[in-house]
């Protein structure tokens, strides 16, 4: 299964996408440059990407610490 996708500027400072491998190997990449990151993006998920809501690290106060005003 490939999950990596990568997107970055060319050297033309067109938004470009790449869907890797886990090794890093190019498993398939966007036609062409987009002038915006959104139309980037957009076609990338045509070619199966699904963005994700981020992942907070940060740990949660448990409910059961009392809490020290």
């Amino acid at each position: 299964m490939n999950l990596i996708w990568r997107f970055y500027l060319d050297p033309n400072r067109l938004w470009r996408w790449q869907h890797l491998a886990f090794n890093l190997d190019v498993v398939a990449e966007s036609p062409k440059g987009y002038k915006e990151y959104e139309g980037c993006v957009e076609n990338a998920v045509a070619k199966g990407y699904v963005s994700l809501p981020s992942q907070t690290t940060k740990a949660k106060a448990s409910e059961h610490v009392r809490r020290r005003w």
